[in-house]
């Protein structure tokens, strides 16, 4: 059991000496000098067409739709936030995401640009909706905008 043991050992040295890469030479030497290495990348390159078909834009960034986001009171009911989304399609407006959370609820809907009233349009028509705080008009924040 012990000589299958150095084997094995033996073996792993002598696979790790033909492996290993040789030294760097020294800078005064310049007939031992290498060619330079050249880094190699793990895994395959990038696909090209992977890319190809998807959203370049965020959804409304194109310009065509407008986003707003409606906060809702935390302790709204179902029926309540229900009755908001019902009111929302009733106007054409396309609710994209719904937030429930326990620290915050919303809803996010986009209206097409040409059918957009603004702000305060969509401010007083919802905000007679029972559990609505406030609406706000969504856009994209960038960083170190100048």
């Amino acid at each position: 059991m012990r000589i299958l043991a150095l084997f094995a050992a033996l073996c792993a040295l002598l696979c790790t000496l033909a492996l290993a890469e040789p030294a760097p030479a020294l800078k005064d030497s310049p007939a031992l000098a290498q060619a330079p290495r050249r880094a190699v990348a793990f895994g395959r390159p990038a696909d090209e067409r992977r890319d190809a078909g998807g959203a370049k834009k965020a959804d409304g960034a194109d310009g065509n739709t407008v986003n707003y986001l409606v906060t809702l009171d935390r302790s709204i009911t179902n029926v309540a936030k229900d009755k908001i989304l019902d009111a929302l399609l009733r106007m054409g407006a396309v609710v994209k995401q719904e937030y429930n959370y326990r620290v915050y609820k919303g809803v996010l809907f986009s209206i097409p640009s040409s059918r957009d009233k603004g702000l305060t349009a969509w401010e007083t028509a919802l905000t007679k909706q029972e559990g609505v705080k406030y609406v706000e008009k969504d856009q994209e924040v960038r960083a170190n905008s100048s």
